[in-house]
């Protein structure tokens, strides 16, 4: 495990205190209109007396009309609620790793999912900031867990300490569900529509196919992230098949090339700053190269995405520009 997953791990261990929900009055996380329209809901759930609850399934679909009886459930049993949207991949990859984790946690919670997108006033209710997000409802009070995808076993030690805080506060309810073995794979939000033949490139391998097929998708929608992430990351695959590792790692670049390929696999090892740096040094001395330096670089933020490496070197790059 890197130095980044043991801080990110750590982080969301501890991004929740639950501890003050105890005896706390039960809070509609939801303004008026949304009350009313959860109201009408029809799909109410079957609780008894034990507070076991019968669902169709562990994965829902979370909307204003069944709001309030997953606030009613979330009173017994901890209801994981994920904003998510079809315009991220990395969106798509959080919602498997949540609905086999809580399917695991064998009905001691739920999971309540809203497309971001087609549902504002859940987003303004749970106050969500970026998308993916991950919240929990418990005891009616929502509380935010935390915001992009994650290694499964950093959102393992999130939800277990959310069950944790369940217990502390007797919730010791339970759902029991209809669904059938097929549901896990029905019950995964839909894959963009644009970005459907990509997808399937890589999902068989085919690298070549699968950049093609996301240059086309940017070529068209210029402003589409997600597909320009993809390019990035697609076209660093490329870069560094048949590369032996070892011997580039250890060797001391003398020209362009060699300094953009050790840039590739020290970025592949998980040194984004080390990466980074190794182009910003020589973008500093060879002014000829700059322009292709400057492109490999601006190629492997979008790569990598946003974080603290990159911030820095956005920076050292536009101290050196000026």
């Amino acid at each position: 495990m890197n130095p980044n997953e043991q801080q990110m791990r750590a982080s969301l261990a501890g991004a929740i205190d639950l501890s003050s929900l105890k005896n706390r009055a039960v809070q509609a996380p939801a303004s008026s209109d949304s009350q009313a329209a959860a109201s009408t809901d029809d799909d109410q759930p079957a609780a008894s007396g034990s507070g076991v609850f019968e669902l169709a399934s562990l994965v829902n679909e979370l909307s204003q009309a069944n709001l309030r009886s997953f606030m009613a459930i979330s009173n017994s049993v901890p209801v994981i609620v994920e904003f998510y949207t079809t315009r991220s991949e990395h969106s798509r990859d959080l919602s498997i790793k949540l609905a086999k984790l809580v399917r695991a946690a064998d009905g001691r919670m739920v999971l309540a999912r809203a497309d971001a997108d087609s549902s504002p006033e859940l987003v303004k209710a749970f106050d969500v900031q970026s998308l993916p997000s991950v919240h929990v409802l418990l005891m009616g009070r929502p509380v935010a867990l935390f915001a992009a995808d994650q290694p499964e076993d950093a959102i393992a030690e999130v939800l277990t300490k959310v069950m944790f805080a369940a217990g502390q506060n007797e919730m010791t309810g339970t759902v029991t569900t209809t669904e059938g073995p097929e549901a896990a794979a029905s019950e995964e939000p839909p894959v963009s529509p644009k970005h459907v033949a990509a997808i399937s490139a890589l999902n068989a391998g085919d690298l070549l196919l699968a950049e093609k097929e996301f240059a086309a998708v940017l070529a068209d929608s210029p402003a589409d992230v997600i597909a320009a992430e993809a390019l990035s990351q697609i076209r660093l695959q490329l870069r560094l098949e048949n590369v032996d590792f070892e011997k580039v790692l250890a060797s001391s670049p003398e020209n362009l090339d060699q300094v953009l390929l050790k840039a590739d696999c020290v970025l592949a090892t998980g040194e984004l700053d080390a990466a980074f740096d190794l182009i910003l040094d020589r973008f500093a001395t060879e002014f000829a190269e700059r322009d292709a330096l400057r492109a490999r670089l601006l190629d492997l933020f979008i790569a990598v995405g946003a974080g603290e490496a990159v911030v820095r070197a956005r920076k050292r790059l536009t101290m050196l520009l000026y």
